[in-house]
């Protein structure tokens, strides 16, 4: 499995993410190894689990080393796994009627599925912490912005008025939504544990008598996933198809918000920080360019187009199983890599930002024509039918003061300022933290 391009200067966005390789080898030597330990267990064949305990505790970069020399001589990274198990456990004084037992019953795909799983899961918990805190810089900007009166704009062009921190919390309360979906679809990750087939042919055949299809439930679910129930030689991966539309929805909704953001700094709503070690432009020394927003769009743009096509190739399969999958999974968390790279990107743009108070008034004083509802609304609730029509012809297309409107209405009309409804209470928000699971 590999990152490709996602190290190098992006690699302290990536300081959560397992070592994939090493943890994609080592997860699938957990399994064997407890699948092993309840073999012998099953068959009441003797074996001293502290020895096999303790060369779990010792697993790590050595280990994995060994499996790759191992591999260069199998060409087969299951087979080198099992090989390895083997000639470590003799060497610890395992019986060889024991070792036996090691990869009983089983098919490379049980462990390639549990491996993967492994993987993914670990990426997902990295993902969702840099979305954490993503989440917490847009609602400590939310509290900046608090109660700021601000012009909106529908189709571009100026429209009624709103409040800065709301239009703000349109993101913030999309995103808690999201994490919820995203929080609920990972505790579903499934792992395919059947045999060759998924029927268990081998282990049915030396005791017929045992549940084999819960025995690997509980093997499974003693790792933190669940099993799929019916496969062939491999996973349906449906429950990894939904947790990869999730993310395409995480980094949908905070891609909107960074170009909004991004089109609000255009129009001066926000200051940028300066810091006077940066630079913005070689040539233009005066530049403060919002680097971190335009960044993540092409790592969003990237990450989705590797999840659509995953979420697509996954789903299928010749007959009861072919190696395009095991191909696909590989660069999985180079795509989830992206994902963490782009809310990085963007937290660290919204971290760069405060409002400009004096830019958004003024802007918005400019602009009460956007009154023209407030003067129709008033007029047709005193019975003047043809009020939308009348404001229509005197104000459609022109840029107007508040003088020039109160001109046209015979009763006192809001300030633009005074003209923002009532905003959501988005304190009230119920926390996707605070969700019980």
């Amino acid at each position: 499995m590999s990152f490709a391009s996602a190290y190098g200067r992006y690699s302290k966005a990536l300081s959560l993410f397992p070592n994939v390789d090493e943890e994609y080898t080592l997860s699938r030597v957990r399994i064997e190894v407890e699948h092993f330990l309840r073999m012998c267990r099953h068959f009441k064949i003797s074996v001293d689990e502290s020895v096999v305990r303790n060369f779990v505790e010792s697993l790590g970069s050595q280990s994995c080393r060994r499996i790759s020399q191992i591999e260069a001589e199998t060409n087969h990274d299951v087979v080198a796994i099992v090989k390895y198990i083997t000639e470590s456990l003799r060497l610890q004084g395992v019986s060889e009627k024991a070792l036996g037992m090691v990869h009983f019953g089983l098919t490379s795909q049980d462990v390639n599925s549990f491996g993967f799983v492994s993987v993914f899961s670990k990426c997902l918990y990295a993902v969702r912490e840099k979305c954490d805190l993503l989440i917490e810089e847009l609602f400590a900007l939310m509290s900046t912005c608090e109660g700021i009166p601000m012009l909106t704009f529908t189709h571009g062009q100026p429209a009624v008025p709103s409040t800065l921190d709301k239009e703000l919390a349109v993101y913030y309360y999309r995103l808690q939504v999201a994490m919820k979906h995203f929080i609920e679809t990972s505790y579903t990750l499934t792992v395919k544990f059947g045999g060759v087939n998924g029927n268990h042919n081998a282990l049915y055949l030396v005791d017929p008598d045992t549940d084999w299809h819960n025995y690997s439930k509980e093997l499974v679910e003693f790792f933190g996933f669940k099993r799929s129930p019916v496969t062939s030689q491999i996973d349906n991966y449906l429950s990894v198809s939904r947790m990869m539309s999730e993310m395409i929805n995480i980094t949908l909704i905070v891609e909107d918000l960074s170009r909004n953001v991004h089109a609000y700094i255009q129009k001066g709503y926000f200051k940028q920080l300066v810091k006077s070690n940066e630079a913005g432009s070689s040539a233009m020394p005066n530049k403060v360019n919002p680097i971190g927003l335009e960044q993540s769009w092409g790592q969003f743009s990237m990450a989705r187009s590797q999840l659509h096509g995953f979420i697509e190739t996954l789903q299928l399969s010749l007959m009861q199983r072919d190696l395009h999958d095991s191909t696909v999974t590989r660069f999985v968390p180079e795509a989830l890599a992206k994902v963490a790279i782009g809310l990085v990107a963007v937290t660290d743009g919204l971290s760069r930002l405060t409002p400009d108070s004096d830019q958004i008034r003024a802007d918005l004083n400019n602009h009460s024509e956007v009154l023209a509802e407030a003067c129709q609304t008033l007029l047709r609730f005193e019975g003047h039918s043809d009020a939308y029509e009348e404001f229509k012809k005197k104000t459609r297309g022109q840029v107007l003061t508040h003088t020039q409107m109160q001109a046209l209405l015979p009763v006192t009309i809001p300030t633009v300022q005074g003209y923002i409804g009532k905003p959501p209470n988005y304190h009230d928000i119920e926390l996707y933290t605070q969700m019980k699971i």
